[in-house]
C-alpha cells in the first residue's frame, strides 16, 4: 500500500508504508531481542491523540500500530 495520494507531495511518489516495510521493521525489531506485535490501527488506537483525528486514521489515511517490548 502506498501512502495516500494527499500525502505524496510531501513524502515523495516513492513513498511506502506497507506489509513489506512493516515485516523488514518488525524483523528488525526482533533481531534486538523485542516481542513485536503488529497491526493495522483501528479508531479505537486513536482516540485519545487529537494528530490522528487530524489526520484521519483510520477513515482517511492507513496507520499501523506497532508495540515492542523486552521479553
Amino acid at each position: 500500500m502506498s501512502v495516500t495520494d494527499r500525502d505524496t507531495p510531501a513524502l515523495g511518489a516513492s513513498a511506502r508504508l506497507g506489509s513489506d516495510a512493516l515485516t523488514g521493521f518488525a524483523a528488525a525489531l526482533r533481531e534486538a531481542s523485542l516481542d513485536v506485535h503488529c497491526r493495522a490501527a483501528d479508531a479505537s488506537d486513536v482516540v485519545d491523540s487529537t494528530w490522528a483525528k487530524r489526520l484521519g486514521i483510520p477513515r482517511q489515511r492507513p496507520a499501523w500500530l506497532v508495540v515492542a517490548r523486552k521479553p
